[in-house]
């Protein structure tokens, strides 16, 4: 007998019975009849055997060696999350699809051809066929490729003829026609140079209803997305070749969202034979395949926050200087991976309340005096995040002077701005409504941004110079272990009473942390009237004190905080290391002797 660890257990040992115990048999007596007879024990609640599982690997399709996308995507390690379920049904809305090993019992029944006005939509062209084999070939079936998604069913609305055209009044109906038939996503490797109301509403109606719709960029090698990919409720794909580079051929903009790989693409012909091809068309699929692979293991997700999930779990800064941080016009937010895709997709079938860090203060006139929030973003891929400026509604929570109308802006390590907002609902209302955690006051600011790995600074002002005490937060919308909102440090006004700098932070799992309180120091940067002897605080959710340090070499945690390289340059300042358990803790720094002055709290998540 074994303990659940591999270790020998001796007879008379007691055993750990709060784990399963892993008994080896000795071969005398069959597996089935040890079940039997351990199974008759009272104390034994199950019995099974020791079955055996793999990982879904490398699938033995002959060509699938040739299918180089899957390398770059990431698949094989996907799969081992999952290949796909049954339940999800993508519609390819193309030139149809002919008959094939490769789509064999994946093929629902609702299909239409637009373009002949039947029920046969069978490919005359091609494009179609190669864009389904792309997405959701069947795999270890001995013929051809494997797709990216080897589960989900297959609804084929044929809306392009033979030359690979077709009117939108075909591509809308089959739009319609395809959410009402229950397809979860829709690939529409399709673009046109007209914008339509028409077809935006149908988009719209297929949204509204839970669809995921994915779109492509196009393929003039212009700085012009075609539509609907200009839309911005679309999912829009542009292409990448092997080196990660943006495709000649793609179409880029700000309409672009994200990248695959688009460049020699092997994939199932019309005949039934290996082809490849090259287009957005293609990246696009790989795409829309992992979007129905997220979409098995959370059936009830959106647009809204699938779009979400797939940038932020896209690769940035792969494709060379023109792949700059965060979104660009040429990547979007980056290159497909589909590994972290289902890393973030696997958790959100469970949604995590959003960690937030926030710090309260006072903002008077001035750039000096202004409050401004340091937040670093670490970890291997970007973060779905809001920030808010809070104002008006502190005052129902019984704060006293609470500044009005707070105005948000918020700054990328090169001091360039990525956003600003006075009034959260006049710019990105449903985005923020869609986090359920909008402001309270319709004059409070806030913005939704998937930032890349790196430093931010938001600034909160009131509007005109008013002065006022506000709240600065940073929600982390999508936690994963591949990335992490890391820290946030807040400069602001210490005054007295009520109106002291007060940092909140939220911790998921137990973790250490250091938190500090600068004053002094700030001199070196330029900061006018820096407060020279800080004061620290740290609080449970009850209010009651957890630690307090003046002085940090004073503190018991010095050597660690030290150790991890965040020893404050003052000895007047204060910092304490501490292991924290799951919980809301407030950082309260306050003046010694009631000193008033610039601070800053800092609070960062370390080893």
């Amino acid at each position: 007998m074994k303990s659940p660890r591999g270790g020998r257990v001796a007879g008379d040992d007691l055993v750990d019975v709060e784990r399963p115990i892993v008994v080896e048999l000795n071969g005398t007596l069959p597996v089935p009849a040890a079940i039997a007879l351990l199974r008759q024990h009272a104390d034994v609640q199950f019995v099974e055997p020791d079955y055996v599982g793999s990982g879904a690997g490398r699938p033995s399709d002959p060509s699938y060696g040739l299918q180089w996308h899957h390398q770059k995507i990431q698949s094989e390690a996907a799969w081992d999350i999952t290949t796909g379920s049954s339940d999800v049904i993508v519609a390819v809305l193309d030139t149809g699809l002919s008959t094939s090993a490769e789509f064999s019992g994946r093929v629902v029944s609702g299909g239409y051809d637009y373009v002949n006005n039947d029920t046969l939509p069978v490919d005359d062209h091609g494009h179609g066929t190669a864009v389904a084999g792309v997405a959701a070939a069947n795999a270890n079936n001995g013929t051809l490729v494997a797709g990216v998604n080897w589960g989900c069913r297959i609804l084929p609305h044929k809306v392009l003829d033979a030359q690979n055209n077709g009117f939108y009044s075909r591509q809308t109906q089959a739009i319609y026609d395809a959410t009402d038939a229950g397809a979860k996503v829709i690939n529409f490797s399709i673009g046109g140079h007209s914008d339509s109301a028409a077809m935006q509403a149908g988009i719209d109606y297929a949204i509204s209803r839970g669809v995921i719709f994915i779109t492509i960029s196009h393929n003039d090698g212009s700085g012009v997305v075609r539509f609907p990919g200009r839309l911005p409720q679309c999912i829009t794909v542009g292409a990448t070749e092997r080196d990660d580079t943006r495709a000649a051929f793609s179409n880029y903009g700000p309409g672009i969202d994200l990248v695959a790989p688009g460049r020699d693409i092997y994939t199932v012909g019309s005949n039934g034979a290996l082809q490849f091809w090259f287009g957005t068309s293609f990246a696009a699929p790989q795409v829309s395949a992992v979007a129905a692979l997220i979409a098995g293991l959370n059936p009830s997700i959106t647009q809204r926050e699938m779009e979400p999930l797939l940038l932020a779990s896209s690769q940035d800064g792969v494709g060379g200087s023109f792949d700059t941080p965060g979104r660009d016009q040429y990547f979007g937010y980056g290159r497909l991976n589909a590994k972290y895709a289902l890393d973030l997709g696997s958790r959100r079938a469970a949604p995590a309340q959003p960690l937030n860090v926030s710090t309260r203060a006072r903002v008077l006139a001035g750039d000096e005096r202004a409050m401004i929030g340091g937040i670093i973003i670490t970890g291997a891929h970007a973060k779905n995040t809001l920030i808010r400026a809070i104002g008006p509604s502190l005052s129902a929570a019984g704060v006293g002077g609470a500044l009005q109308d707070p105005t948000l802006e918020l700054f990328n390590s090169s001091r360039e701005l990525v956003a600003s907002n006075n009034n959260w609902r006049e710019s990105q209302p449903q985005d923020i409504e869609a986090t359920t955690i909008a402001p309270r006051d319709d004059r409070e600011s806030a913005i939704v941004r998937i930032l890349a790995p790196g430093s931010y600074t938001a600034v909160v002002r009131g509007k005109d110079g008013a002065a006022g005490v506000a709240l600065v937060e940073a929600y982390d919308l999508q936690q994963t272990p591949n990335s992490k909102l890391a820290n946030i440090s807040t400069r602001a006004f210490v005054d007295t009473g009520e109106n002291v700098v007060i940092g909140g932070f939220i911790v998921g799992a137990a973790s250490n942390y250091v938190v500090r309180a600068i004053g002094p120091s700030l001199q070196n940067s330029g900061v006018a009237g820096a407060l020279q002897n800080p004061t620290l605080e740290l609080r449970d959710a009850e209010g009651n004190l957890f630690a307090e340090n003046d002085d940090w070499g004073s503190d018991g945690s010095a050597p660690q905080v030290e150790a991890v390289g965040l020893k404050p340059q003052d000895p007047a300042e204060s910092a304490m290391h501490r292991h924290l358990p799951g919980g809301n803790y407030t950082a309260i720094v306050r003046g010694s002797n009631d000193q008033t002055g610039v601070a800053l709290v800092e609070v960062y998540n370390v080893p």
